[in-house]
């Protein structure tokens, strides 16, 4: 039997070798590259459901412009809210304005929202007689109704409450907090070119549901 040479024996392993490894060599690199580009394939966005609807809702203005604020106190949409009210735009000269409809207003008001009742005085006496007018006036509370001496005194206060809804009938003032607060109501023949202060002759005009 005819024997081959060592050498070529040798070289014959040694190229199967070779072969066997640059065949793993290969399949590796193979390997690797499909994976990297798995990995690099963007993945389409998951689908939540709801989430058009929550992407509409923040579109959506904080303030419903289909409504006036006078509308909005009427269909109860701030009960429990913060309110300033300025003590001027309900009496005046030792008398409920409107007939005494303001009264009735104020005390609506308080039925209805967290009432801060803003009264400047020039003296002791003239408080008194605020105390006794909002006597009988159920949810006012005693330590909301706020006294000052100075037309100051009632921004200072709007600004520390930071109502949703501030009842005054100073234009200057209205205007001025109208860049922090929700709403405002301005009382006088004034016209204001702000969208959430919405301006009124007089208190009557804020309708309310006596039997409610």
């Amino acid at each position: 039997m005819h024997r081959k040479p060592l050498s070529d024996v040798l070289l014959q392993q040694t190229s199967g070798s070779y072969t066997t490894l640059l065949a793993l060599v290969i399949g590796a690199i193979t390997i690797l590259y499909v994976y990297k580009r798995k990995l690099g394939r963007p993945h389409p966005p998951r689908s939540i459901r709801g989430s058009d609807s929550a992407s509409t809702r923040q579109q959506l203005p904080k303030k419903d412009v289909d409504l006036d604020v006078l509308t909005k106190l009427r269909r109860k949409h701030f009960v429990g809210s913060k309110i300033c009210c300025v003590w001027d735009v309900f009496f005046s000269d030792g008398q409920w304005l409107c007939d005494g409809k303001a009264k009735d207003i104020l005390s609506w008001f308080a039925s209805r929202l967290d009432v801060y009742l803003m009264c400047r005085i020039s003296d002791q006496n003239e408080k008194k007689l605020i105390l006794n007018q909002l006597k009988g006036i159920d949810g006012l509370q005693r330590h909301k109704i706020l006294f000052c001496t100075t037309s100051k005194g009632y921004e200072a206060f709007t600004r520390q409450i930071s109502p949703t809804i501030l009842v005054t009938h100073d234009s200057f003032q209205a205007m001025f907090l109208s860049g922090i607060l929700p709403y405002i109501i301005l009382v006088g023949e004034y016209v204001s070119s702000k969208s959430n202060v919405y301006s009124i002759s007089s208190i009557a005009q804020i309708e309310y549901d006596k039997d409610v």
